[in-house]
C-alpha cells in the first residue's frame, strides 16, 4: 500500500509542469530621480520570465560609466509557480550640470 501511493506521487510530480511562467517584462529602473552634481547613481535593466540574449546597452551619452554592465540571473519557484530575471545594471556619474533622459535598451528573446 505504501509502495503504491510513493509511485502515484512520483507520477504526479513528473506530471506536473516544471514552470508556469508569468508576463514577460523588459524595465528600466533607477535608485535616483535627481543627482547631486559628482553623486553617482544606478540605472537596471530587467527581463522577467524570457531568457534573453544580445543585449543592446544605451549610449549613456552624457554620463561617465563608472561600473557595468553586471549581469545578475535568479530563479525563484513558490507555490510550484516559477519566475525568472535577467538584469543588467550600470552605475553612472553625470558629466555635467543638466537635465538628462537615458536612452531604451533593447535585448532579444524568443
Amino acid at each position: 500500500m505504501k509502495i503504491t501511493r510513493v509511485i502515484y506521487m512520483l507520477l504526479c510530480c513528473h506530471l506536473i509542469p516544471l514552470s508556469v511562467l508569468g508576463q514577460i517584462r523588459f524595465e528600466a529602473t533607477s535608485d535616483a530621480r535627481q543627482v547631486i552634481e559628482g553623486g553617482y547613481f544606478d540605472v537596471t535593466y530587467t527581463l522577467e520570465n524570457a531568457q534573453g540574449s544580445n543585449f543592446r546597452q544605451p549610449a549613456f551619452k552624457h554620463f561617465t560609466k563608472i561600473a557595468g554592465p553586471n549581469q545578475t540571473m535568479k530563479t525563484t519557484m513558490v507555490n510550484g509557480k516559477t519566475s525568472s530575471t535577467l538584469s543588467y545594471s550600470f552605475t553612472l556619474q553625470a558629466k555635467k550640470k543638466g537635465k538628462y533622459s537615458i536612452a531604451s535598451a533593447t535585448i532579444q528573446t524568443k
